[in-house]
């Protein structure tokens, strides 16, 4: 425990201040929401490369049957927050041990172009029927063999991408996504950098073992591209979408659980990529505002 002193409270009081000029979360993250809009355009330069992570819905599978029902998480008086992150690898994951539905979801960096012709950096957050586009261009553009093409959508030289969001009830989730990759080339500059640069620089430390591990991992996948510092510059996708324990012993206590299974069904739900609110779990104060 600590003790409130004069002190502390004018600490709390200044850094209201400082508090209140961090951006929200819903500002940081794409937002390809049709509930006020029958269709949503967003056009994106992506940064670096996509992060997979497993998002755990409040809800489990009914044995022998497609359906679902809600099932609160065990630490729900603790994190009312409707999602958790999974763990990395399944076989420690406590939710997935719980039975919880879980539903694939990247994160990458992006730049998004504004009406104005400026690009803001945000971070988009999508299951695979936004992501998968992405994966099979590359995959198109690697097998063409052609060294004058760009074959890596997060790279140096890359084209912008437009993604369309189109209400539809006849489509999982609701929505209709259409992805859109520009036939045009554009490469990245020293103020699109910048904009990343503004955000969060990692420490020379960090970076250092950032590129370590990337370019322990290139020996193993010669095709992945050139390590660029600047991979890692802008939002910390990797704290913001990282794995979230039980806050409570709880979750460790039951036996009898069903294995987690994968909701393909419900990957894209509008309710839970549009602004993921699994992205607050874990995010720091020092990183963006809870606020909405």
């Amino acid at each position: 425990m600590k003790r409130v002193t004069p002190k502390t409270l004018a600490d709390r009081q200044n850094n209201k201040g400082k508090y209140a000029d961090l951006p929200k979360l819903k500002d940081i993250l794409v937002d390809l929401s049709v509930r006020d809009s029958p269709k949503v355009i967003r056009k994106l330069r992506l940064i670096g490369e996509a992060l997979e992570f497993s998002e755990m819905q409040d809800k489990i599978r009914i044995p022998g049957t497609k359906e679902t029902k809600r099932v609160p998480f065990p630490d729900a008086h603790r994190n009312g927050l409707p999602t958790r992150i999974g763990h990395d690898d399944h076989a420690l994951c406590p939710w997935r041990k719980l039975g919880y539905v879980a539903s694939r979801r990247f994160a990458q960096k992006c730049l998004e172009e504004q009406e104005d012709g400026t690009w803001v950096h945000k971070i988009l957050v999508k299951g695979p029927s936004v992501f998968d586009p992405f994966f099979d261009w590359q995959l198109g553009r690697r097998e063409e063999d052609d060294g004058d093409i760009s074959t890596f959508l997060g790279g140096d030289v890359a084209p912008a991408v437009k993604i369309q969001a189109l209400k539809d009830a006849t489509k999982l989730g609701g929505v209709d996504y259409r992805v859109f990759v520009n036939p045009k080339d554009m490469a990245l500059t020293e103020d699109h950098i910048n904009l990343l640069r503004a955000v969060r620089v990692p420490s020379a430390d960090e970076l250092n073992a950032f590129r370590n591990e990337y370019n322990e991992d290139r020996e193993n996948d010669p095709e992945m591209p050139e390590w660029r510092d600047w991979f890692e510059f802008g939002h910390d996708i990797r704290r913001i979408f990282k794995y979230t324990p039980p806050v409570s012993d709880d979750a460790a206590e039951s036996s009898s659980a069903a294995p987690a299974q994968e909701d393909t069904a419900g990957e894209d739900n509008e309710e839970t990529t549009s602004a993921s609110p699994a992205a607050d779990a874990d995010l720091d104060v020092s990183d963006v505002n809870w606020d909405f």
